[in-house]
C-alpha cells in the first residue's frame, strides 16, 4: 500500500511510552483469564525506581534510549482534488495517509529482579507487638493494612507475604505488626516448659491445648497459635477447630541459637557459645546442634593469637538487598571471604533465572590465593571509586 506519512494535526510529542514485554508477562496480559497470576501493576513514588509486578514475580522498569527514532503511526484517509484533463472537470478521490502522533525515542525494558523490600522495616520496626498489656505505648502511631503494604512495598504479593514470614509477622485487628523477637522467644520458652510440665509430645502438640496452658501467663491464643505456627515442620488440618503441630528442631534452635547472639551481643568463644545453646534447648535435641544451623545469620572463625574458634552475629537479613551496597557491607566485615562462607550471605539476592552467584562474584570481586592455596574472594576496589 502506498500512502502519504504526515505531520498529525493532534500531534503531541512524548505522550506515549513503549514497554518490551518478556514472553511470560505478554502471557499475562493476552490470555488474564486463563491464569490465576494475571495481576499486573507499576509500583513507586516518583522519587523512586518503577518495578512492575505480577503475583509472584517483580521486575525492575528500566529506560532503553535509542540512536534511531520510532514514529508512532495512525491510519488516515484524506479527501483531494484533481483535475480530469480529459474530462475537463474536478474530481475528488481517496488519498491513504499514515500521521504521525508521536515521536519515540527510547523503550522501557523489564528486568527480573529481587524485590525491592528493605521499606518493610521502616513501615513496621518502630511498632513490634510485645503483648497485650505493651499496646497502650503505641498509641497515635500508624499501622498498615494488607492494602497499604501492597501498595507501599515495590515488590510481587506472595514476595510480600514470604518477608513478613520470615519476620514472623502477623495481622492484629487488620494491621500487620512484626513481633518483637524477645517477646516471641519467651512465648516459645513458655511453649517448650508447658510442654514438659503437662507430658505434651512436641512432634504432636495440640494448638487449643497448648493455648490453654500459655493463657494462665497472660499469653493470648492467637498468639500461641502463631508461634506453633512459626515454628511448626507440619500442621495436620484435617481437625479444623484444634490442629494438630509438629514442631521443628531445626527452626527452633536456629532461632534460639540466634537469639543467644542477638541478645548478649558479643563474639563467643564456640565452646562456650554451644555449652550455652545446649542449655537453652529440648534435651533431645543436644545432638543437632551445629553451625550450620546459623549459616547466613553468624560467622566463624578460628582466632590464631588465642588459638580458638569464634562466633559472631552476622546476619543477611539485617545487609541491604542493593548488590552493590550488600558487597561493600561483606567487605567492609570482612576484607576476605571463601566461596563457602560468603555463600550463605548472598543466598537472597541470587536467583539462577536472573541473577546468578558465578556471574555476581566476578563482578564485585577479584580472586587470590591464600598460603594453604585455598581461593579466597577480595572486593575489586577499582569497581567502587
Amino acid at each position: 500500500m502506498n500512502a502519504r506519512i504526515v505531520a498529525s494535526p493532534n500531534y503531541s510529542p512524548n505522550s506515549h511510552k513503549f514497554l518490551e514485554l518478556p514472553p511470560e508477562i505478554y502471557e499475562l496480559y493476552e490470555n488474564p483469564s486463563q491464569n490465576e497470576n494475571a495481576y499486573l501493576y507499576i509500583k513507586g513514588s516518583s522519587k523512586d525506581h518503577a518495578y512492575l509486578c505480577t503475583r509472584n514475580k517483580t521486575y525492575h522498569v528500566r529506560k532503553q534510549l535509542h540512536s534511531n527514532s520510532l514514529l508512532l503511526l495512525k491510519p488516515a484517509i484524506s479527501l483531494e482534488t484533481s483535475t480530469d484533463t480529459n474530462m475537463d472537470m474536478e474530481i475528488e478521490q481517496e488519498v491513504r495517509e499514515l500521521e504521525i502522533t508521536d515521536i519515540i525515542h527510547s523503550v522501557y525494558e523489564l528486568i527480573l529482579c529481587i524485590p525491592n523490600l528493605e521499606k518493610l522495616k521502616d513501615l513496621l520496626g518502630t511498632t513490634p507487638y510485645k503483648g497485650p498489656e505493651e499496646e497502650k505505648r503505641y498509641k497515635g502511631e500508624k499501622f498498615y493494612s494488607w492494602e497499604e503494604l501492597d501498595d507501599l512495598l515495590q515488590a510481587s504479593e506472595e514476595e510480600i507475604k514470604c518477608a513478613l514470614e520470615k519476620h514472623y509477622a502477623l495481622e492484629v485487628d487488620g494491621y500487620w505488626r512484626f513481633v518483637e523477637t524477645q517477646y516471641l522467644y519467651d512465648v516459645l520458652v513458655l511453649i517448650l516448659s508447658a510442654a514438659n510440665i503437662e507430658n505434651m509430645s512436641l512432634e504432636n502438640m495440640s494448638f487449643s491445648r497448648c493455648a490453654e496452658a500459655l493463657a494462665d501467663d497472660g499469653i493470648p491464643s492467637f498468639i500461641t497459635k502463631h508461634c506453633l505456627t512459626c515454628f511448626a515442620d507440619v500442621i495436620d488440618y484435617s481437625n479444623r477447630l484444634d490442629p494438630i503441630v509438629k514442631l521443628s528442631k531445626d527452626k527452633i534452635c536456629s532461632f534460639i541459637g540466634l537469639h543467644l547472639l542477638r541478645t548478649e551481643g558479643k563474639a563467643w568463644i564456640y565452646s562456650d557459645f554451644i555449652a550455652n545453646w545446649v542449655i537453652k534447648i529440648p534435651d533431645q535435641w543436644e545432638s543437632i546442634l551445629s553451625f550450620d544451623l546459623l549459616k547466613g545469620n553468624a560467622i566463624k572463625e578460628y582466632n590464631q593469637q588465642k588459638e580458638c574458634e569464634y562466633i559472631e552475629l552476622f546476619a543477611a537479613s539485617d545487609l541491604s538487598t542493593d548488590p552493590e551496597k550488600r558487597f561493600r557491607e561483606l567487605f567492609t566485615f570482612r576484607s576476605r571471604w571463601t566461596l563457602d562462607d560468603i555463600r550463605p550471605f548472598l543466598d537472597d539476592i541470587v536467583d539462577d533465572s536472573f541473577q546468578k552467584l558465578e556471574d555476581l562474584l566476578p563482578k564485585y570481586t577479584k580472586q587470590l590465593k591464600d598460603e594453604n592455596g585455598q581461593t579466597l574472594y577480595q572486593l575489586k576496589t577499582t569497581y567502587f571509586q
